[in-house]
């Protein structure tokens, strides 16, 4: 799971059958509560060499309030023009355009700012400017778009026309294991990539997963997140608190790089874009303990048919 916000405009997508119905939103702000902040009641402590900024379960300032304005709407109706698939990644240009991955239809829609279809980029397939499970979209330095396919991964690039670029170069597996990409996003001159590779062993399996910087030439440069986890086909398991899907991820315009990878502690770290460890974000917090029947109802199970 990664979060991205490299648009100033956020989609919301409504599924009725294969149809999807978009929605551009605006968000403003209102103006916060006029209570005036208090003084900071955290604290700022080194462990290991590292900065952690430990923050009270309190906020100093009162909540912010965003109201959402509708810009423009295309129709999810049956009999509308446009019959989306699944719509799972969004990204603007600086123009303004936005563009839109389908990953069942296996096509990236392009809007303007006003929400006038342009043209679609991509098709189905292994060929120039071809790609099948789509996992993630992005525009690259010189403005061209990148996207992500899944298994077997790779990264192909079209312009915003949608004529092939070929693609970008990414490290290969040592082990000659299986590589997907999970997601991807350009943070200042490089790409940082979330990589999952799957091996298999006689008893079962290994899943490696890993958030890495690449450069122009495919080369890593830096990582930031690392972690594998065995199996064995006898005895599964699963920890719901570190494994996958537990892992949570974003990356700044200056490269910086932000990982959560326990989902219920509030933590982040903050991540150079050398890889060195810049601090740790933390704050007083307590999950919720579920029943045992929820518990029961989200016990992962494998059947075998």
């Amino acid at each position: 799971m990664r979060y991205k916000s490299n648009c100033r405009l956020a989609a919301m997508a409504r599924w009725t059958g294969l149809a999807a119905g978009l929605c551009l939103l605006m968000l403003t702000a209102m103006a916060p509560s006029a209570t005036a902040a208090g003084a900071w009641t955290g604290k700022e402590v080194m462990q290991d060499g590292v900065l952690h900024v430990q923050n009270p379960a309190s906020p100093i300032e009162q909540p912010t309030t965003l109201t959402p304005k509708e810009l423009w709407r295309v129709s999810g109706d049956e009999d509308d023009e446009f019959l989306f698939g699944v719509l799972s990644e969004i990204t603007c240009d600086d123009e303004g355009n936005i563009y839109l991955l389908d990953s069942q239809l296996n096509v990236v829609m392009v809007f303007s700012p006003g929400g006038e279809y342009l043209r679609s980029i991509g098709r189905e397939g292994e060929g120039p400017g071809e790609f099948r499970r789509a996992s993630d979209l992005f525009m690259t330095a010189d403005g061209n778009v990148a996207v992500m396919q899944r298994m077997p991964g790779k990264i192909v690039v079209l312009t915003p026309e949608g004529e092939p670029v070929g693609e970008l170069p990414v490290p290969q597996t040592e082990d000659g294991g299986m590589q997907l990409f999970a997601g991807g996003i350009r943070a200042g001159d490089h790409v940082v990539l979330h990589t999952n590779r799957f091996m298999r062993h006689d008893d079962g399996f290994e899943v490696s997963s890993s958030i890495v910087a690449v450069d122009g030439d495919g080369n890593k440069t830096a990582g930031y997140f690392e972690n594998s986890e065995k199996n064995d086909f006898a005895n599964m398991t699963f920890d719901e608190r570190t494994g996958m899907g537990a892992l949570v991820w974003t990356a700044g315009s200056d490269g910086r790089v932000y990982t959560s990878e326990v989902f219920d502690e509030y933590s982040f770290n903050v991540w150079k874009a050398d890889g060195t460890i810049d601090r740790v974000i933390e704050r007083e917090y307590k999950a919720r303990e579920r029943s045992e029947k929820e518990m029961e109802r989200n016990a992962p199970r494998i059947i075998i048919a």
